[in-house]
C-alpha cells in the first residue's frame, strides 16, 4: 500500500469518512439494484458513488482501490447506457469488488498491508461485462479553444500577476489507468493553481473518453520547475512539455486598437467581477453545508457529555441548597438575588444538556445499513427467496446505544432468515408466496425506541418448546403442560433452549436469544417475542433513548433512597386497608382488568430498618412496567421527581439483581437505580428466594397481568 506522501493526516481522515460513508451507501445500494434492476436513478447513484471513490482514491494515492474502482464504474457505465441489463451474475461481481475495496480501505485505518491481489476481483468484473471492453475514441487532439468565460478567467488571473502555462502531458502506453492518471493531473495541478481548461475534458475524461495524453492551460504562482515536478510525481507519466501560454497569441494578433484595449481593460474588471461572485456564491455554498452537517470527534462527545453530567449533579445541588436558603432567610434580597442568578445557571445548564444530548443522536439507519446485504447472502446460502423491507431508518438513538443494540439484531435477523423462514417447497404447500418477507422496523414512542424484527414464517409452535424444556431437563411434564402456550413461547429467551431439529452454520432458534435478552436488558431494555404457527414471529425491543441522564422518581424504602426510573412508572397508589388480595399464598393487587403481582421492596432488599410499609395497610404502591409486564412496588413515601445520572456500579461490586446502577443526589448522597426488569421476574419464575440471593423464580400468578 503507497499512498501519497504529500497527503496530511487531516485529509486522510476526510477520505476514510467519506469513504466509509460511500461503501455503506454501496453495500446498500446495490442490495436495491438486484430488486430494481432498471431504475435510472439508482443506477445513476451507484454509477456516481464509485466514480467518487474512484477520484479520491486516486487523490491520496491508493492506486489499487483507484483501479478497482475503475473497473467497477466501467460495468456500471455499460449498465447505465443500456448496453447491460442487471444480472445475479453482475451483483456478484460488484458485491465482491465492494468487500475487496473494504479490505483496502482497512489497509489505510490499520496501516498494515493486507497484501490483496485486486486482479480476480477486476477480472470478474470484466467477465460480467462479456469481455475486455473497447477502447473509447480516443479524442481528437487539437489546440484547446477557450469560451468567453474561460477568457475572462484567465485575464482575471494574468492581472493578478500569476504565470498562464500550457502543458502536454503525455501518459505510458501500456498504462491501463490513462484516465485516473489523467484525472490525477488535473486533481494535483488543482492544488497549486486554476485549471483553466483541459482537452479531453473532466467530463470526457468521466466518460473514458480519453486516450494517453492531456492537453491543460493552467494559472499558478508557482514557476515551470515546480509544475513539472508536481506532474512526474503522478505514475505512468512519461512526458510533459510546459510552455508559457499567451491568449492573444491564439488569435493571431497582439495589435490593438485604442478602443479594443479600453474594451479588454473593462472585460478584465468584468471576469474580477463575475469570478469574484463565483467565489463568494461557493463560500456561500460550503458555508451552508457546513451549517447542516458537521463532523465531531466521539472523544469530544463523550467528554462534553462527561461534563454535563457534572453540571446535572451540581444543579441538583443548587436548587437544593437555593430551597434551603429561602427556607432560613425569607426576604432577605441577597438570598432572593442568588437566587434568581441560581435559576439562570439551572437554565442555561437545561438549555446545554438539551444541546449536547440532541448532539449525540444517531439515526439508527447507520447500523441498519449494514442488514439488508447480511439478510441477501444469508437468503443466498439457505437458497431461499425473501424480501427484507426496512422502515424508521432516520428513528435517533443515543450513540452510546447505537452499536450494543446490533449484536442481539443480527441475532434476531439470522434467526429468523435460518429457522424463521420455511424453505420454497413448504411455503407452497402452506399456499404462501414463494418469497418470504422480513421487516426490520424502528419508531420512536415517547423516551424509548421500539425496534421490531418480523417475518412471516413458520412461527414457533408452544408444543415443541414444551418438549425441547423437557426433553433438555428444564420441566418435568407436569410443570411443562401446566403452561399457558404464551408461557411456554417465553422459555425460548433460555440458554440452550432451542427447538431446531438440526444446527446450521447460520444460527438455530433459542441459540443466542438468551443473550439478545441479556444485552437489552443490560441497555435498560426489553425484548417480547408474539408468534402464531404457520403465520410468523415477531421480536419487540424496546429501549430508552438514553442511558445516561435519566427523569426518576425518588422512593424511600426502609429510611433508603431508592431511584426509580420514571419511563417505567404507570401510576402511584395510596395504599389502603383491602387493597392488597393474596392468590395462591402471593400478594396481587386489582388494576382495571389486570391483577398485578406484589413486590415489597423493603423485604425484598432485606433491610432491618422498621418501616411503615412492615404493616400490610400502609405505604405507597408504584405500578411499574417492563414491556407487556407489570409489578406493584411498595415503598414508604414518594420524594420529588428529578433527572439523574446513571452511573455504572463498577467490577468491584459487579451485578447486584434488582439494581440497575446508582446515582448521585444533590446533597452528596448514593442512591441505588431500581432495576424494573428484575423486579419484575421475582414474580416471573419458580422460587422464592430473594433478589441479591441467587435466582429469584416465583411461580407466575394465574390470571395476573404480567
Amino acid at each position: 500500500m503507497n499512498l501519497d506522501p504529500d497527503i496530511t493526516p487531516e485529509e486522510l481522515k476526510v477520505f476514510l469518512e467519506e469513504a466509509e460513508d460511500q461503501i455503506e451507501l454501496l453495500d446498500k445500494d446495490i442490495v436495491r439494484l438486484e430488486k430494481e434492476g432498471e431504475n435510472p436513478d439508482l443506477i445513476q447513484e451507484i454509477f456516481r458513488m464509485a466514480h467518487t471513490l474512484k477520484g479520491s482514491s486516486a487523490m491520496v494515492g491508493h492506486q489499487a482501490m483507484a483501479e478497482l474502482t475503475h473497473a467497477m464504474e466501467s460495468l456500471l457505465d455499460k449498465i447505465r447506457s443500456g448496453d447491460l441489463s442487471v444480472s445475479p451474475r453482475i451483483i456478484d461481481a460488484l458485491f465482491f469488488s465492494l468487500d475487496a475495496i473494504k479490505i483496502l480501505k482497512n489497509e489505510i485505518t490499520s496501516s498494515e498491508d493486507s497484501g490483496l491481489d485486486i486482479q480476480p476481483a477486476i477480472l470478474m468484473l470484466q467477465e460480467a461485462i462479456g469481455g475486455e471492453e473497447n477502447k473509447q475514441q480516443v479524442v481528437e487532439e487539437s489546440v484547446l479553444t477557450l469560451d468567453q468565460d474561460t477568457r475572462d478567467n484567465l485575464q482575471t488571473a494574468l492581472a493578478r500577476g500569476q504565470y498562464a502555462y500550457y502543458l502536454d502531458i503525455s501518459v505510458d502506453e501500456a498504462s491501463e489507468w490513462a484516465a485516473i492518471r489523467c484525472l490525477q493531473c488535473l486533481n494535483e495541478l488543482a492544488r497549486i493553481g486554476e485549471v483553466i481548461c483541459s482537452s479531453p475534458s473532466a467530463r470526457e475524461i468521466d466518460e473514458e473518453k480519453v486516450g494517453h495524453n492531456i492537453k491543460i492551460i493552467l494559472t499558478s504562482s508557482e514557476d515551470k520547475d515546480t509544475v513539472q515536478g508536481m506532474i512526474f510525481s503522478i505514475t505512468e507519466i512519461v512526458g510533459v512539455e510546459i510552455t508559457s501560454y499567451n491568449p492573444e497569441e491564439e488569435t493571431g494578433s497582439n495589435e490593438k486598437s485604442d478602443s479594443e484595449e479600453q474594451s479588454a481593460v473593462e472585460n478584465v474588471s468584468q471576469a474580477a467581477e463575475k469570478s469574484t461572485i463565483r467565489k463568494i456564491k461557493a463560500i456561500q455554498q460550503e458555508s451552508s453545508q457546513n451549517l447542516q452537517s458537521v463532523k465531531v470527534d466521539v472523544k469530544v462527545l463523550d467528554n462534553l457529555m462527561n461534563i454535563v453530567e457534572e453540571l446535572v449533579i451540581d444543579r441538583s445541588n443548587i436548587s437544593q441548597v437555593g430551597k434551603m436558603l429561602e427556607a432560613k432567610y425569607s426576604g432577605d434580597k441577597i438570598v432572593q438575588q442568588l437566587a434568581q442568578t441560581s435559576d439562570h445557571i439551572i437554565k442555561v445548564i437545561n438549555e446545554l444538556q438539551e444541546s449536547i444530548m440532541r448532539v449525540r443522536m444517531v439515526p439508527i439507519g447507520t447500523i441498519f445499513s449494514r442488514f439488508p446485504r447480511m439478510v441477501r447472502d444469508l437468503a443466498q446460502t439457505q437458497r431461499k427467496k425473501i424480501d427484507f423491507i426496512v422502515a424508521g431508518e432516520d428513528t435517533e438513538l443515543d450513540r452510546s446505544l447505537i452499536e450494543q443494540v446490533r449484536d442481539p439484531l443480527i441475532h434476531l435477523l439470522r434467526n429468523a432468515v435460518d429457522h424463521g423462514i420455511e424453505p420454497s417447497e413448504k411455503r407452497k404447500a402452506a399456499n404462501k408466496p414463494e418469497t418470504a418477507v422480513i421487516y426490520l422496523t424502528a419508531e420512536r414512542e415517547q423516551s424509548h425506541i421500539v425496534i421490531t424484527v418480523e417475518d412471516d414464517g413458520g412461527g414457533i409452535s408452544a408444543d415443541r418448546i414444551r418438549e425441547s424444556a423437557v426433553k433438555k431437563g428444564f420441566l418435568s411434564a407436569e410443570q411443562a403442560e401446566s403452561l399457558s402456550d404464551s408461557e411456554a413461547i417465553n422459555l425460548i429467551f433460555k440458554a440452550g433452549l432451542s427447538t431446531a431439529k438440526k444446527t446450521s452454520d447460520v444460527s438455530g432458534r433459542g441459540v443466542g436469544l438468551d443473550i439478545v435478552r441479556a444485552n437489552v436488558e443490560n441497555l435498560s431494555g426489553s425484548v417480547l417475542l408474539d408468534t402464531k404457527p404457520g403465520r410468523g414471529s415477531k421480536f419487540t425491543i424496546r429501549l430508552p433513548l438514553t442511558v445516561a441522564i435519566v427523569q426518576g422518581l425518588l422512593v424511600t424504602v426502609g429510611g433508603t433512597i431508592y431511584v426509580l426510573p420514571l419511563a417505567s412508572v404507570i401510576e402511584t397508589l395510596a395504599l389502603k386497608p383491602g387493597d392488597i388480595y393474596t392468590i395462591r399464598k402471593k400478594e396481587i393487587i386489582r388494576r382495571m382488568d389486570n391483577l398485578i403481582p406484589i413486590v415489597r421492596l423493603n423485604a425484598t432488599f432485606n433491610s432491618q430498618v422498621e418501616s411503615p410499609e412492615n404493616s400490610a395497610d400502609k405505604g405507597v404502591i408504584i405500578v411499574a412496567k417492563a414491556g407487556k409486564s407489570m409489578v406493584g412496588l411498595i415503598v414508604d413515601s414518594l420524594m420529588e421527581p428529578q433527572e439523574i445520572v446513571v452511573k455504572s456500579l463498577g467490577k468491584y461490586m459487579g451485578e447486584i439483581a434488582g439494581i440497575a446502577g446508582a446515582t448521585i443526589l444533590g446533597d452528596g448522597r448514593v442512591a441505588l437505580i431500581l432495576d424494573v426488569v428484575s423486579l419484575v421476574k421475582i414474580v416471573a419464575h419458580e422460587d422464592g428466594e430473594k433478589i441479591g440471593q441467587g435466582p429469584h423464580l416465583v411461580p407466575k400468578l394465574t390470571g395476573a397481568g404480567v
